[in-house]
């Protein structure tokens, strides 16, 4: 796995690249994406949990690209 780290707007973001056949690969975009959720907006775990939970309706309705 190769690691690149990119900076954008003072915001770091790290970045690993994957082989293609990596069968965890989507679990774990998810993980980080939802570590950065909570990161970024100073959510706890409780908190990002309650908060995800309210927003599942939200979640639903945006299609899958």
């Amino acid at each position: 796995m190769k690691t690149e780290i990119y900076n954008v707007e003072g915001i770091e973001i790290e970045f690993e690249r994957t082989s293609k056949d990596d069968t965890e690969a989507e679990r774990r975009k998810m993980a980080y994406a939802f570590k950065m959720i909570r990161e970024q907006s100073g959510m706890n775990r409780k908190d990002f949990s309650d908060w995800k939970k309210s927003s599942r309706i939200w979640m639903r309705a945006i299609p899958k690209s």
